[in-house]
């Protein structure tokens, strides 16, 4: 097993912390991955931007209040989500920066520190997630904010609620749209959309027999968040397929920054696997050989999954750039509408 750098550790902070913690800021913190992740320093100036960019969408959120006293329940409960995921990510960095100084622990005692590390902070982003929905729902309630009183009131403006949105396709092939989109929208208290469902699936939780992009993607071809597939691709989460690719992958063959594989894994930080391994930390009978190399090489989809690992930043940035639109619309939209 192989000793990694302290910058090996930082590298694991920045695609995982910053992965996980894009809950935080609803949606919009793993930016920082893509736009500023790498390793040493260059990993540590993403876990701020990550911090910045969190901080600039909680206060867009906030915008979107009905009240003041909701604006300053989302803005303390994300506040601290946002410092809390800047804190755990450090903390991982120093405890695997220290392995091979004050510890020696193995590579498959690596990844069970990462995940229970991963398990804990999106507990806790859950758990305040929860509590948060329902103290803002307490607020509407008490202040006459709620769903109808305030529809009217957008009405007069000119606006009318968010609603979750659901669009299909009239066109059916075995049954399916062929395109089908299904997202809840940025208000906490939005009742769930639902599934997205079609040939091409995209939405908050999007299931296909060929194409899903979503937060929560399940397909043959899955691109989003956390995914499952034949060929599964996270930008800044976790990963389950034949081929995975995402911060956390576990795979027949794995690529991430820690990575697990039945057949092979190629990790950023970490790369546990059955036959061959490339990484910083690694275990297999072939670890950071040119065998293992070359087996990784002669893959025949190797040059897309290069293009996609190359570009996955862009798209990060893309859709973090999307959402923060659509929020700051509708936050603009609402300081001049005179509520």
């Amino acid at each position: 097993i192989s000793s990694p750098s302290a910058e090996a550790a930082t590298a694991t902070v920045s695609g995982l912390g910053l992965g996980a913690a894009n809950l935080a800021g609803k949606g919009v913190i793993a930016a920082a991955k893509g736009a500023a992740g790498g390793l040493g320093f260059g990993a540590f100036l993403g876990s701020l931007a990550g911090l910045a960019i969190g901080g600039f969408s909680a206060r867009l959120l906030a915008a979107t209040a009905r009240s003041p006293e909701e604006r300053r329940c989302i803005l303390r409960h994300a506040f601290g989500l946002v410092a809390y995921s800047f804190g755990m990510s450090l903390g991982l960095a120093f405890v695997l920066g220290m392995n091979g100084r004050t510890y020696q622990a193995s590579a498959p005692a690596i990844l069970g520190i990462i995940i229970l590390w991963l398990a804990l902070l999106l507990g806790v982003i859950l758990a305040v997630n929860v509590r948060m929905n329902r103290r803002v729902l307490g607020i509407r309630e008490a202040n006459g904010t709620g769903d109808e009183a305030y529809g009217h009131r957008l009405a007069g403006s000119g606006l009318r609620l968010l609603a979750p949105v659901r669009r299909d396709s009239a066109i059916r092939f075995l049954g399916l749209p062929l395109w089908s989109l299904r997202f809840a929208g940025h208000d906490p208290t939005l009742p769930r959309a639902g599934a997205a469902m079609g040939w091409l699936a995209v939405g908050d939780v999007a299931l296909s027999p060929l194409l899903a992009v979503g937060g929560i993607a399940v397909a043959p071809v899955a691109v989003g968040g956390a995914t499952v597939g034949v060929f599964s691709l996270s930008l800044w989460g976790l990963s389950f397929g034949a081929v995975a690719f995402g911060s956390l992958a576990v795979g027949w063959a794995a690529y991430g920054v820690a990575a697990a594989g039945l057949k092979a894994a190629w990790g950023g930080g970490l790369a546990w696997a059955g036959e061959f391994a490339v990484g910083h930390w690694t275990s297999a009978p072939e670890a950071n050989t040119a065998a293992a190399r070359s087996w990784f090489a002669e893959q025949f989809y190797a040059s897309g999954l290069r293009l996609f690992a190359s570009n996955a930043h862009w798209l990060v940035v893309a859709v973090t750039l999307i959402s923060l639109a659509f929020v700051g619309r509708r936050a603009w939209r609402l300081a001049h509408s005179g509520l």
